[in-house]
């Protein structure tokens, strides 16, 4: 007569009379060894998991092309879900199993001998994988679809479901990996469905308020920010790569590489062929420009006209106005003093083009140093410098066109005036903020410019000084950065604290030195995450979370397919 033994799973095994004891108990042992994760096992689990989408969309490309596949991946997501959810709430109600899609490939690719999964991790990992697929298949599909449908709400909500494929994706493969994982630990279907309902609303509920303007300029310019500062709501996932990266070690990381960008920027409106920029650069750059100047020089004419008298009369008037009501704090007898000696009786002759083109090469090196200056008295000075400057420098333009067409003198010198005054005044202010030593332009000094002297930069140069102002702490040059910060030690500790806490609580010091250590390969791994290029590419195009958000992560969740088959069949 046989023998029988029933192994732990319920089942059989039958032995014949007269089997020695220890070969049935041996036997008997390995029956009761659960079983192992196997490399076969993962890649079939991610088959199944994708398979059923994947044979829905060949299927609908097969009968229709491209259209024919967005259908049929959204009829097998639809299927799918419909299916999950009347299997779950079948056995409550007395109704029959229902076999989905999904089951019957998953029969076809047992014929085909594709390992089913056997471990608690291969079937997470094949829930996660559908899920995944499922959200993926429902917002391409919807992509696909929607122009084509002719119903406008129909039309509006496959727009809203079909924007983030990826996000959703990402949804999907966080539902079914949460959902599934709370099947293995014995929760009943719906809670475990919920679980992963809310686990895959994550990818779209960790978003934060989107991008800044300024961060969105700044990136444009070459600029890399921050993740804690990209935001006046950061994200989930900035706060937590801020945190795990140390934000002061984030902030110098990207100091240096901004620095990068502020000198290009700078070369390139400048027009400058250097490797490093040097004041011999600028140099070089107002001597060609300067040939223009030459050629203004000798326009004939040396009348002050009425509107040059105004623009002077501005500056003494604004200036006046506030040494008025505010004597003691903003008068400036260098003011009064400039603004005066620019005053003259109407048409009268003051000075030729010659001495009024030497006097706005000095006017304007003078009033990038004083615009720039830490001194509020000086940044007054230095706008009313600016001021007069570009008062003298009209009334030549304004000579120049005025000119008759038998004038000796280039027709387009009025053009040639413009645009080389304004690249030498932008070379003055370049010169100021840069530092000879290392060729570096620092762009919080280009900021100052905007904010103090009420000067439009171009092109470059304005994008440099608007990150400046906007990002101080991470566009300043870098040899002004301190070589230690109190943050570093505060991180330090931060790091060594937890491992120190496990290793203790524990009364393990090698699981502590493992948590530390985990810690310390984490930190630069954040830093090189937080300003890797597609990250700062994903935090320049954020947008602020929104009502759809909810409805596209409920979607996505619904795409996963848990396996319920204990508790439904």
């Amino acid at each position: 007569m046989a023998i029988i033994i029933t192994a732990p799973d319920g089942g059989e095994v039958e032995f014949p009379d007269g089997t020695p004891n220890a070969v049935i108990e041996n036997v008997m042992a390995k029956e009761s060894r659960p079983p192992k994760v196997t490399g076969g096992g993962l890649v079939g689990s991610v088959i199944r998991g994708m398979a059923p989408i994947a044979a829905g969309t060949a299927i609908g490309a097969a009968a229709g092309g491209i259209p024919g596949a967005a259908l049929g991946a959204l009829t097998t997501t639809a299927e799918e879900i419909g299916g999950n959810l009347y299997n779950v709430a079948a056995p409550y109600v007395g109704l029959p199993r229902f076999t989905t899609f999904g089951e019957r490939i998953g029969q076809g690719l047992d014929v085909l001998k594709v390992q089913r999964p056997d471990t608690q991790l291969e079937r997470i990992v094949e829930v996660g994988a559908g899920g995944a697929s499922g959200a993926s298949g429902l917002a391409r599909a919807l992509s696909q679809l929607g122009p084509k449908m002719a119903n406008p709400v129909a039309k509006e909500v496959s727009k809203i479901m079909g924007q983030q494929p990826v996000r959703q994706t990402v949804a999907g493969g966080i539902g079914g990996l949460a959902a599934q994982t709370g099947i293995e630990a014995g929760l009943p279907p719906v809670v475990a469905g919920l679980t992963g309902i809310a686990a895959g609303g994550v990818p779209f509920m960790v978003r934060g308020g989107g991008a800044l303007p300024q961060t969105k300029r700044a990136m444009e310019g070459g600029y890399t920010i921050p993740p804690a500062m990209a935001s006046e709501n950061p994200s989930m996932t900035a706060r937590l790569l801020s945190k795990v990266g140390g934000e002061e070690q984030i902030e110098r990381a990207a100091n240096i590489k901004n620095q990068s960008a502020t000198n290009n920027l700078v070369k390139k409106e400048l027009g400058i062929s250097d490797d490093i920029i040097k004041v011999e650069s600028l140099n070089n750059i107002r001597a060609k420009e300067g040939v223009v100047y030459e050629d203004v020089k000798k326009v004939p004419g040396t009348a002050v006209d009425p509107t040059f008298n105004s623009d002077i009369a501005a500056i003494k008037s604004i200036t006046n106005a506030l040494s008025k009501n505010f004597k003691k704090v903003v008068k400036n007898d260098e003011v009064t003093d400039l603004v005066e000696s620019l005053t003259f009786k109407p048409f009268s002759s003051a000075y030729d083009s010659t001495s009024a083109v030497e006097l706005t090469k000095v006017l304007r090196q003078k009033s990038a140093k004083n615009i720039m200056s830490d001194k509020p008295e000086l940044n007054e000075l230095g706008n009313a410098q600016r001021a007069a400057s570009e008062a003298i420098e009209n009334m030549l333009s304004r000579r120049i066109m005025k000119l008759p067409a038998s004038a000796n003198v280039p027709k387009d010198l009025a053009i040639r005036w413009n645009e080389a005054r304004t690249k030498i005044s932008q070379s003055y202010f370049v010169q100021e903020a840069l530092n000879p030593a290392t060729g570096n332009v620092d762009a919080k000094r280009l900021g100052k410019v905007i904010d103090k002297g009420d000067v439009k930069l171009t092109g470059g140069l304005q994008t440099a000084g608007e990150a400046g102002l906007a990002f101080p702490r991470v566009t300043g040059a870098p040899e002004k950065m301190p070589a230690f910060r109190l943050g570093d030690l505060t991180s330090l500790f931060a790091r060594a604290a937890p491992g120190a806490a496990v290793g203790y609580g524990t009364g393990s010091p090698e699981l502590g030195m493992a948590v530390t250590a985990a810690q310390t390969v984490a930190a630069p791994a954040a830093r090189g995450l937080s300003l890797s290029k597609p990250y700062q590419r994903a935090l320049g195009a954020a947008t602020p979370r929104s009502r759809e958000d909810i409805a596209r992560a409920l979607a996505a969740a619904l795409s996963t397919r848990p396996n319920y088959e204990d508790f439904t069949k």
